[in-house]
């Protein structure tokens, strides 16, 4: 029986992978809390839900709350580090995380919410895959200006000769050139939701040449966390605090061993028949929480109005009774 129990968990890691959420920063009217597991097809949710979004699933995940509906993020930064479970290093509010999907699906789903919400705005909505070297930053420039010339980190362990350190380096240096674009001022808030989602595949490969503890693996996850804190610093300077930053690891694509994928036709038809929610105007989150408050108001005032007239005293408290008491009668005689 346990042999059948062991086959089974094997089976259903192969299947499924591991990994793990961190949420490095977000705004102060959202916290996160627990360290309870999270699907990861459940984060366009909980991104959704950082953005003001009405979510469109329900759930029993309870590490997400929000105090205040005014000041929701204005921004999603997503750094997804492929082939690795868990960078405990990076600090921030970690959760496991059950890779039931594909990090694509999840980029797909939020980027078509923000449209469909924001359909007329202008909004930043970038996936940029740093193993594409310059060329994968084609659409960062564009926003914000080529960058200056790539420059690869110092480093005391890791090869430049070695095809698999110098890859992760690359990667490195560009998210680097990212992170210096965005503290230069090149971007800022404007009340439009924007989503920035970057890909990092070349850590896996230095963890597989040199082990999870040697002198290079150990130095490429500083490096990474490194960029990761500079980042962070970038972005909630440029947002003024008013973003979401996270980190997701997964070693999915390196333990399922079949993947379907669906063919363009079906693609299609499955955006076509996806029951999604009416769009609604950007000033509708607006308007909604004014009427809230009024009413809230409103209600308020009614119910102490009501309250007064219940003790008055018809007698004492009555203009009539004043002006007809016999006092005022013998004057007036």
């Amino acid at each position: 029986m346990m042999k059948l129990v062991l086959c089974f968990v094997a089976f259903f890691a192969a299947a499924f992978g591991s990994g793990d959420v961190t949420f490095i920063h977000h705004p102060k009217n959202i916290y996160f809390k627990g360290n309870e597991i999270v699907d990861q097809s459940f984060l366009t949710e909980i991104f959704s839900a950082s953005l003001g979004f009405t979510t469109n699933q329900d759930s029993d995940w309870s590490g997400l709350r929000i105090t205040n509906p005014f000041h929701y993020a204005e921004a999603i930064v997503v750094l997804f580090v492929d082939g690795i479970e868990k960078l405990e290093s990076v600090k921030g509010h970690h959760f496991d995380l059950n890779t039931d999907e594909d990090e694509d699906t999840i980029w797909l789903n939020l980027e078509r919410r923000v449209r469909n919400r924001f359909p007329s705005q202008n909004n930043t909505l970038m996936r940029v895959e740093l193993t594409e070297g310059p060329n994968g930053l084609v659409p960062f420039y564009n926003l914000i200006g080529e960058a200056d010339n790539t420059v690869l980190p110092d480093v005391q362990f890791l090869d430049l000769n070695v095809t698999e350190d110098r890859a992760f380096l690359s990667e490195i240096s560009l998210l680097q050139d990212i992170v210096k674009k965005v503290e230069s001022g090149s971007i800022s808030r404007d009340g439009i939701p924007d989503v920035y989602w970057f890909l990092l595949r070349g850590l896996h490969a230095v963890w597989d040449l040199h082990s999870d503890e040697s002198p290079a693996t150990v130095e490429a996850e500083q490096l990474l966390k490194d960029t990761v804190n500079e980042m962070n610093r970038a972005f909630i300077k440029a947002y003024e605090g008013r973003v979401l930053i996270t980190m997701i690891t997964s070693d999915v694509s390196h333990t399922r061993q079949v993947r379907q994928v669906a063919s363009p036709e079906a693609t299609r038809a499955s955006s076509v028949d996806i029951k999604a929610a009416p769009t609604y105007d950007e000033n509708y989150p607006v308007i909604f929480n004014i009427i809230l408050w009024f009413m809230v108001t409103f209600v308020m005032a009614l119910l102490a109005i009501c309250l007064v007239i219940m003790r008055m005293d018809p007698g004492r408290d009555s203009i009539i009774y004043r002006m007809t008491t016999m006092k005022s009668m013998k004057k007036e005689n």
